[in-house]
């Protein structure tokens, strides 16, 4: 490009930074930048208009490292927003709704965990919020009588910040202030609210965990921060991507544009955010098995505070089942003999280095025992085996853990 245009190009950025960037110190410290760089002919020999405004955004960072600003070279698309057409608007948004629908506004899974867990990922802050507000009441109305609750927003890149206080308002008796976002482009100030009056009827009392991940960013982010900071819900898991700020394209001319940073949330309790920072966890653990930590923290929490047997044996249960699937315990495969016996019809043996049960009451069903732990092995979905051992520490029976708290001893038979 001519030193002409590349000036023009230069005091463009300079404008758009000055008017529209939250932060008018740092764009006028990039502003000054740019220039010095210009007059020291640093842009003099770039005749590539993409590494133009890859040296230019280098520049800008190297003043002030912002994650969200970058210039681009796109004429198509510089051209698209300069063209307003309303029918091709409503065209996008039928097509952009139609999208949302398919993906169920963000939702595709709600379960109940062991142990009376509520589980639900959401994978997205959809712009369409009333549209979404019925699958999320029907989601969390299902979990509404869980013991506690984890929000899994490990994969959630964000979306709107209406959608974030709307999730929100699902957890409080009071209007409670989530988010402000101070928005210079408009030169406003706007206050996000939790409110009980958008829950429609449904108040969730119960312990909250957020599922989070390098992965979890923007508006994944709001609503993670604003619970947390709300002592509404506890973090599980890495620390999110960190990006606060909402940011778009501004034309600069000549088809190229810049990506700012036009607005910033505020918390209204911690007067901060988590810009490059990102939303700290207060349990630290790999994403990968943040869903399990979570549970094991329920799990073993509520065992404490009951006073009832039997739901100890059920949290116990699910405790175990927990473990089991994670595979944390190999039991060696030469001390897996001790257990082979008949216990009253259930036939226990080793095969393939693998201990298995035979039931006879059963057609000779046959299912493989996971090690849960020593001498604890899952049998199915419903009943945990623990070998017994007698006086002379040979396996003198088993008892039958049930899921629903029972427990049966079953003798072996010619011990």
């Amino acid at each position: 490009m001519s030193q002409p245009l590349t000036k023009k190009l230069i005091d463009s950025v300079e404008r758009a930074l000055t008017r529209f960037y939250i932060f008018p110190d740092k764009a006028a410290l990039m502003g000054k930048q740019l220039q010095t760089k210009f007059k020291q002919g640093r842009y003099d020999t770039i005749t590539n208009p993409n590494k133009l405004a890859a040296q230019l955004g280098q520049d800008l960072q190297s003043v002030y490292a912002d994650g969200h600003m970058f210039v681009r070279y796109d004429p198509d698309f510089a051209k698209e927003l300069t063209e307003i057409d309303p029918n091709r608007r409503r065209i996008e948004d039928s097509l952009a709704l139609i999208d949302a629908v398919d993906e169920n506004f963000g939702l595709n899974k709600v379960e109940i965990l062991d142990g009376n867990i509520g589980y639900v990922p959401v994978y997205s802050f959809t712009s369409f919020t009333e549209r979404a507000r019925p699958s999320f009441v029907s989601a969390l109305r299902f979990l509404s009588q869980t013991r506690a609750l984890i929000i899994d927003m490990r994969y959630n890149g964000g979306g709107s910040p209406d959608m974030v206080s709307q999730l929100g308002s699902y957890f409080f008796s009071a209007r409670t202030p989530f988010t402000t976002i101070e928005n210079r482009v408009r030169d406003s100030t706007f206050v996000y609210w939790a409110d009980p009056a958008k829950a429609d009827g449904l108040y969730l009392s119960m312990p909250v965990y957020i599922l989070t991940s390098h992965s979890t960013f923007s508006a994944a982010e709001d609503f993670s921060y604003s619970m947390q900071q709300a002592k509404r819900a506890l973090i599980v898991g890495d620390t999110t991507g960190g990006g606060a700020h909402p940011a778009r394209p501004f034309q600069l001319g000549q088809g190229f544009l810049i990506n700012l940073p036009f607005a910033q949330s505020i918390n209204p309790y911690s007067k901060t955010n988590w810009e490059g920072i990102g939303v700290l966890p207060n349990i630290p653990t790999q994403s990968g098995g943040a869903l399990e930590k979570a549970q094991e923290l329920i799990l073993t929490t509520a065992m404490k505070q009951t006073s009832s047997d039997i739901q100890k044996r059920k949290l116990q249960w699910a405790v175990h089942e927990l473990k089991a699937r994670q595979q944390q315990f190999v039991v060696a495969a030469s001390a897996l003999a001790k257990f082979s016996g008949n216990y009253d019809g259930l036939l226990v043996y080793v095969k393939n280095s693998k201990l298995w049960c035979k039931n006879t009451g059963r057609g000779n069903e046959i299912t493989s025992l996971n090690p849960i732990m020593q001498d604890w092995f899952t049998l199915n979905e419903q009943v945990h085996f623990q070998f017994i051992k007698g006086p002379d520490d040979k396996t003198s029976g088993l008892k039958m853990h049930w899921r629903d708290g029972r427990e049966t001893p079953v003798d072996k038979i010619g011990n």
